[in-house]
């Protein structure tokens, strides 16, 4: 009974380790710079332009904050109409992701982001 009653003590007195926690930077990405692993690059101009690079393309198009800043969302003109995505970039444990919109899975990798990369 007494080795039980130590035990339980122990373990109350061990640290929980807390899961990472997870920051929005979506609201920080007005002039920014994403690179993503693929090799994509996103350029957040500041007045709502973007220039999005993928597989030897370069696609521009515009962008906004959804009303409140929780996700962005991108249009941009490809041959058949335009394409139009609404996402969020996280930081979770020191790394980078962008996560599709209402979706907590971490979707493409991210390998750098350059904040106000491109002036006002």
């Amino acid at each position: 009974m007494r080795i039980v009653c130590l035990l339980s003590l122990a373990l109350l007195a061990t640290p929980v380790l807390a899961a990472p926690a997870e920051e929005n930077v979506t609201v920080k990405l007005r002039g920014a710079l994403v690179e993503f692993e693929s090799g994509a690059q996103y350029a957040f101009y500041p007045r709502g332009s973007i220039l999005v690079s993928r597989d030897g393309q370069s696609y521009s198009g515009t962008w906004s904050f959804k009303p409140d800043r929780s996700a962005y969302c991108i249009t941009i003109s490809l041959d058949p109409g335009p394409e139009a995505t609404c996402s969020r970039i996280v930081k979770r444990a020191e790394r980078y992701f962008e996560l599709a919109e209402d979706s907590e899975a971490p979707g493409a990798s991210i390998k750098r982001i350059t904040f106000n990369r491109f002036k006002k």
